[in-house]
């Protein structure tokens, strides 16, 4: 998400949990937070805790009980809604001891959440651009060429960091032996492993399906190189770059056999453009010296993995744009959300629809077209 939840209650000036002081004789809490006050109203499902695990007596930590609202900061707490409707507020017989809070048991977390990726799809169909880095494959044909068959266009997306390139399919597997203790596939063919680099895209496959768990058959999984002919395998192109490997839990049983993806291009023999102003980047170019060339083989594609997003991580203007976005249909659920022009001296009122004003500015500076 473009913002966290806790970003959006801060914003929004949401509090969750408070601290209160009890009055037994009165059957009353005084809370010490307005904010969170405002949050409630009669009927609200709340549970209580102590520092000690001593609230106010009847009152235990971890059940559910409904808010009654008095004066200011005063609440009573029923034992259902039903009564706390009436209300009859439960007896209370002592103040407890330690640090006494209180917690709203529906904290809006799911609207939150809601009104965040409504704000984030919003944002992201007006720019026709991601703004949060994540990894994937994208995989590209023979229309993706230019610049005399050396210059891959990437036309769908903006790439932040290549982790993998990958020319079509590669031509053979091998078989191995896992050692699943050591993490470790040993493969039966040098050469393939010859053929290899870091974070290789490669799939599993076993005569009974039984590969070593947790790995499973059709997954794409990534090479880490140990001394030829070994490999580990990691979940991620950057896990494996990093080297971080799956931990294997058994051997599997059959005859186990590892299938390269595709033949990779090191990273030595290509450039991401513009190499003076990404990333983000559009574009892969081999360099005039690589002895490697574009190979679609029998799939007719050639793949791309990387982190894929505007840029690494999401600027400033737009994470403000998206709580300012979020709030809005937030606040959509207590009352219809206007933003109201008012021109005393021509007793004129103007309510325009849409959006809060700016976010189309901020918008319009990202939009690709």
């Amino acid at each position: 998400m473009y913002i966290s939840l806790s970003e959006l209650r801060d914003y929004l000036d949401l509090e969750d949990t408070d601290t209160y002081t009890p009055a037994f004789g009165a059957d009353t809490l005084t809370l010490a937070s307005v904010p969170f006050r405002n949050t409630l109203k009669t009927g609200t499902e709340v549970t209580v805790a102590s520092t000690l695990a001593d609230p106010p007596a009847p009152l235990v930590e971890g059940t559910v009980y409904y808010v009654i609202l008095g004066a200011d900061q005063v609440i009573q707490l029923a034992a259902t809604s039903a009564l706390a409707a009436v209300p009859t507020p439960i007896v209370l017989t002592d103040d407890g001891t330690g640090t006494h809070t209180i917690t709203r048991e529906d904290a809006d977390t799911a609207l939150l959440t809601d009104a965040i990726s409504a704000a984030q799809t919003y944002i992201e169909s007006q720019t026709n651009r991601t703004f949060e880095a994540a990894e994937d494959i994208r995989y590209y044909g023979r229309d993706a060429l230019s610049d005399e068959d050396r210059r891959l266009l990437l036309v769908d997306g903006d790439l932040v960091t290549g982790n993998t390139l990958t020319n079509g399919d590669f031509q053979a597997g091998t078989t191995y032996v896992p050692a699943f203790a050591a993490d470790r596939l040993t493969l039966a063919s040098t050469a393939v492993w010859d053929a290899l680099i870091a974070a290789t895209p490669l799939t599993v496959t076993s005569t009974t399906h039984d590969p070593p768990a947790p790995l499973v058959e059709g997954t794409v999984y990534y090479a880490i190189l140990l001394v030829s002919p070994g490999i580990q395998v990691a979940a991620t192109a950057a896990l494996a770059l990093a080297g971080t490997a799956i931990t294997l839990t058994d051997n599997g049983t059959g005859t186990h056999t590892v299938v390269p993806e595709g033949t990779p291009i090191p990273n030595t023999e290509y450039w991401l453009h513009p190499r003076n102003l990404g990333p983000p980047y559009f574009g892969i170019r081999l360099k005039t010296d690589s002895t490697y060339s574009w190979t679609f083989d029998t799939d007719c594609f050639v793949s791309v993995n990387g982190d894929w997003a505007y840029s690494a991580a999401v600027p400033g203007d737009i994470k403000e744009a998206c709580k300012v976005l979020a709030a809005f249909a937030y606040r959509r659920k207590d009352s219809q959300v206007f933003e109201v022009t008012a021109i005393p001296g021509a007793g004129v009122i103007t309510i325009p629809q849409g959006i809060p004003a700016g976010i189309t500015d901020v918008l319009t500076y990202y939009k690709r077209h």
